[in-house]
Formats: structure tokens, C-alpha cells, sequence
């Protein structure tokens, strides 16, 4: 059995690892305010497809409407690796994104600027998928230089 944790662990990235549905919430500790999260991801030949959609007052705004991006295999800011993938976009909602996930720790990082409905906001994402479950954390630095800090929980279907 350890071993083939083992061999799991040590298997390269691909799109098919991260495949599926995956639902749940996020919560705004700071605030109270909460909503439903959905990531999905799928393979189209050797590009990786990733949706995201976060429901209701995100960064103390309207529901945003859901995010995709399309991720090529290969190094940079928009691929995808046997170590993991990485991409960059500039959205209305999330403003300026990063995103960087790393295979062998299972862990995602991802930071955001300026969203259009918040300028001055910036937030990071730290979080980590086990299994089919996903659970990560938002620190989030306010226009005015407060701090908020959110959870989000993920189950894949």
C-alpha cells in the first residue's frame, strides 16, 4: 500500500489528475458572507479546460459571472507540465491573477489585484487537494489596508 501511495505521488502531472466537478462553499470569516464555488477542469487533447464559479458578494461584490481558462501544455505562464500548471489572466472579477499549482505537494497558489469592482483589493489563495477534496484559505488586503481572511471547501462529484 505504501508503495503505491508512493508511485501516486511520484506520477507526473496531467490534466486527467485534476479532471471532474468539483462543488462546495466559501466563507468570508471576517465578514459572515458565504456562497457556492464551483471548479470543474477536463483534457481537450493535450490542453487542460478550467472553469471557475464563485456565487454570491465576492470581495463585497455582485455575484460574479463563472471564469474560464484554457491552459496549453508546455512552460510559461499559461501551461501546463509533468511538475504542475500555471496561468496568468486579467479578470473583472478576480482582477490581475496568478495561479501556480504544484503536482508533487497537491498545493495551489493563486494572488489577485485589483478587481474592477474593488480597486485596491489584493488576495491570495493558498490551498491543497487531497483525494476528491479540495480546502484552502483567502487572505485578503482591503482598499483601505484592512484584512479579511476567507475558507473555501471543495468535494469533486
Amino acid at each position: 500500500l505504501l508503495a503505491t501511495a508512493v508511485a501516486w505521488a511520484a506520477a507526473p502531472f496531467t490534466p486527467a489528475s485534476l479532471v471532474g466537478t468539483w462543488k462546495g462553499s466559501w466563507k468570508n470569516e471576517t465578514f459572515g458572507s458565504t456562497g457556492p464555488a464551483l471548479f470543474g477542469a477536463k483534457a481537450v487533447g493535450t490542453k487542460m479546460v478550467v472553469s471557475m464559479d464563485l456565487g454570491g458578494n465576492v470581495f463585497g461584490c455582485t455575484d460574479p459571472p463563472a471564469r474560464t481558462a484554457t491552459i496549453g501544455k508546455g512552460t510559461g505562464a499559461n501551461g501546463w507540465n509533468a511538475k504542475g500548471f500555471a496561468f496568468s489572466s486579467k479578470s473583472p472579477t478576480l482582477g490581475t491573477t496568478k495561479v501556480v499549482y504544484v503536482h508533487a505537494t497537491k498545493s495551489i497558489v493563486a494572488s489577485g489585484l485589483n478587481p474592477s469592482c474593488a480597486n485596491g483589493l489584493q488576495w491570495k489563495l493558498t490551498g491543497k487537494f487531497s483525494g476528491k477534496s479540495f480546502s484552502g484559505t483567502v487572505a485578503i488586503t482591503l482598499p483601505d489596508g484592512g484584512h479579511a481572511a476567507s475558507t473555501i471547501s471543495l468535494t469533486r462529484s
